[in-house]
């Protein structure tokens, strides 16, 4: 097994002074449990119906599981009478897969928590998205043992997010709790058509700026991309 070559998704600059929103995690709702998955059918199943309906592209934060169920998930729409939460149609869908070739799951103290987003945040100005990088990996297929290129694990650029200094703002203290904390945390980036998700961690806060059009002081927040290149079509 060798690298045969690294391809790289560049990422986009948004104006999010226009179309473009962007919202961050504000808290995640009361834990409910998880009484096992079915990987064939890409779905959590609940012990009770879920506690209230969830929309399509909601996200999800699964606890005391298997390492690989661990973290976040975006999902589809639910009724308040289900307990069935399927994987949304993004990259996370193909990655839904047992680690032992299990169809399904029981699973024993697993919890899920719906991630809770605040208002978008009407004072940034800009958001630059993560680069993403996938090795090509050469392998050998095990049927007949002819040579086969496959992605390998994928690394993530920084994503840059320049806002307005807003002290009172609800979102604003969100950010600099996530920074002082090194706390991960969910953006939910809506643009045309479409939804961005982002998992990361503030890592760095650049020297304060007088903006260009403004006097207003401008920050810029540098946040390492945990996951990212999740996307979800809202028009499908």
């Amino acid at each position: 097994m060798a690298v045969n070559s690294v391809k790289t998704k560049t990422g986009n600059t948004y104006d999010l002074t226009k179309a473009s929103r962007l919202y961050l995690q504000k808290g995640l709702g009361n834990e409910q449990a998880l009484a096992s998955v079915n990987y064939t059918d890409k779905k959590f199943i609940l012990t009770n119906n879920v506690t209230t309906a969830l929309l399509k592209g909601s996200v999800i934060k699964v606890e005391n599981a298997t390492p690989s169920l661990n973290g976040y998930w975006v999902v589809e729409a639910v009724a308040a009478n289900q307990k069935e939460i399927k994987i949304a149609d993004t990259r996370q869908k193909t990655e839904f897969e047992s680690d032992d070739g299990q169809t399904t799951l029981t699973l024993t103290g697993a919890k899920i928590r719906v991630v809770e987003f605040a208002d978008y945040i009407d004072y940034a100005t800009e958001i630059k998205t993560p680069d993403v990088s996938y090795n090509e990996i050469e392998v050998t297929s095990t049927t007949d043992q002819s040579p086969q290129t496959v992605p390998g694990q994928p690394t993530y650029g920084d994503i840059t997010l320049t806002v307005f200094n807003a002290p009172d703002k609800e979102q604003f203290k969100l950010l600099e709790k996530y920074r002082l904390n090194k706390d991960e945390f969910v953006l939910r980036h809506v643009i045309n058509g479409a939804i961005e998700y982002y998992f990361g961690t503030v890592t760095k806060l650049s020297g304060a700026t007088f903006g260009t059009e403004s006097e207003a002081l401008k920050r810029e927040y540098t946040i390492k991309a945990n996951d990212a290149d999740i996307t979800l079509n809202t028009k499908a």
